[in-house]
């Protein structure tokens, strides 16, 4: 499988397949909005996208589509399914991790 992808503080991590454990969400197109600002990661068209009882984010890319942000530049997804994480930052001062927000 090849390796993850960020778009600003979002992983796209490519996975061989949906877990068994993951329910539908529905179809979206906003993969993650962004806290500080209200922009939003968002693909041109809506994803069957799943999630399972830990919380953690699936999504089937059913063809070669840019995920686009207002801050970032777009970026191309190949077809396949992916993992949606979040990018984080440890703070050596305060001794602590934390995600990073857009």
């Amino acid at each position: 499988m090849s390796k993850w992808q960020q778009h600003g503080d979002v992983q796209l991590i490519p996975i061989d397949v949906i877990p068994d454990d993951a329910k539908s969400i529905g179809t979206r197109s906003v993969v993650q909005e962004g806290e500080m600002t209200g922009h939003a990661h968002r693909l041109p068209m809506g994803v069957p996208m799943f999630q399972n009882p830990a919380g953690d984010v699936f999504m089937d890319i059913p063809r070669r589509i840019d995920i686009s942000h207002e801050e970032h530049k777009p970026q191309l997804l190949k077809p396949g399914f992916y993992k949606i994480g979040r990018v984080v930052e440890y703070d050596y001062d305060r001794q602590e991790q934390r995600a990073v927000a857009d």
